[in-house]
Formats: structure tokens, C-alpha cells, sequence
């Protein structure tokens, strides 16, 4: 895989299975991964995780519910404040 510096990967489902293997590739290739988790801590516990098998991973938090369509609003917005492209 090539490296993927700078690139901003967004993983939901980053607590577990194919999400975490996924958001611990990203990081090992060196983009930054936002870690979309329900709870603060599910997302927290999430990146230990990765930073566990990748200890210099560049991670972010987002949390929200995705179930919900005003919290994907929500985390939309919070998002493309932090990462969008001019």
C-alpha cells in the first residue's frame, strides 16, 4: 500500500472487527484516522486499540450516534470544520 500521509481516513465500526482492522491499516500507513464511536468511551477505547498495535498512529475522536440522522448532522458539521478542503 502506498503511504498515505496526509490523507484524513473517517472509520466508523473502529471499536471492533473489520472497522478496527481497517482503522489499524489506515494508521499503520500513516493517514489520520478519525475513530467515529458512539460514546465517548467506545471511541477512546477504540483507539487504544489501535495505538496499542500502531503507538504513533495520528487518531481523532468523533462521537455520535449513527442511528440518529440529526447526530450525523451533528458530526457532519463538527468534521468538515476540523477537515475541510478550500
Amino acid at each position: 500500500m502506498a503511504s498515505m500521509d496526509g490523507t484524513v481516513a473517517l472509520v466508523t465500526g473502529a471499536a471492533g472487527g473489520l472497522g478496527s482492522a481497517v482503522a489499524t491499516g489506515l494508521a499503520r500507513e500513516g493517514a489520520v484516522v478519525v475513530v467515529v464511536g458512539r460514546s465517548t468511551t467506545r471511541a477512546e477505547e477504540a483507539m487504544q486499540g489501535i495505538r496499542r498495535r500502531v503507538p504513533g498512529a495520528l487518531l481523532e475522536r468523533l462521537v455520535g450516534d449513527l442511528s440518529f440522522q440529526s447526530s450525523i448532522h451533528t458530526e457532519a458539521g463538527d468534521f468538515l470544520s476540523r477537515h475541510a478542503r478550500g
